[in-house]
C-alpha cells in the first residue's frame, strides 16, 4: 500500500478502520483469494469516496 516498511499513512490507517471485515465474513471466506477480493473491492469504494472529499 503506501509504504509497506514504515509508519502507515492516515489514507491507510482511515481505510484499514473503515472497511476492516466482519469475524463473520472471514469465517466464510477463508482463502487468501477471496480476502483480496474483499480488499480490492473495497479499496474501490474507498477511492471513490475519499476523493469527493
Amino acid at each position: 500500500m503506501d509504504n509497506f516498511l514504515g509508519e502507515p499513512t492516515e489514507k491507510l490507517r482511515l481505510f484499514m478502520q473503515q472497511h476492516r471485515p466482519s469475524y463473520d465474513w472471514l469465517r466464510k471466506h477463508t482463502s487468501e483469494e477471496d480476502i483480496r477480493y474483499y480488499i480490492n473491492e473495497q479499496l474501490k469504494i474507498f477511492s471513490k469516496n475519499y476523493n469527493k472529499n
